[in-house]
């Protein structure tokens, strides 16, 4: 990554933590398009989303990095993108900071408990990962 920076995003301010950042927004639409255009102005070298996320079967407060991003609330009889990875280095890297952390798949839904088949949803973690995979962050 060299010199440029790592922006934070998060879809409140209240999940940023006092942190510097940027705040996408709520639900899948409002953070796919405000983080592309926060990608386009401000090209940072990695984006690190962070926040509260439902989840079944793991302790409340538990901490997860997500393996993989899946949008759940898109199906077509035609191939469409449904699934984006993070970045292996960042995504081994931070396992390596924080081992006590599950590493799982995030689903995005625009509804709360519309993901099936997955233990962690996130409104916002598709969007903001597939913003990323497309500017090449």
């Amino acid at each position: 990554m060299g010199q440029r920076s790592v922006l934070l995003v998060a879809a409140t301010d209240i999940e940023l933590c006092d942190q510097p950042g940027f705040v996408c927004g709520i639900g899948p639409v409002e953070a796919g398009v405000a983080t592309a255009r926060q990608l386009a102005l401000e090209a940072p070298g990695a984006v690190l989303h962070v926040g509260i996320a439902g989840a079944h079967g793991i302790t409340p407060g538990g901490l997860v990095i997500g393996s993989e991003s899946i949008f759940s609330d898109i199906a077509a009889e035609i191939p469409v993108v449904d699934r984006v990875e993070p970045d292996a280095g960042l995504l081994a890297a931070l396992r390596d900071a924080l081992p006590e952390a599950l590493s799982l798949p995030i689903a995005t839904s625009a509804a709360v408990g519309g993901a099936a088949d997955v233990r962690v949803e996130g409104m916002e973690g598709f969007a903001v990962l597939r913003a990323c995979a497309l500017a090449g962050v």
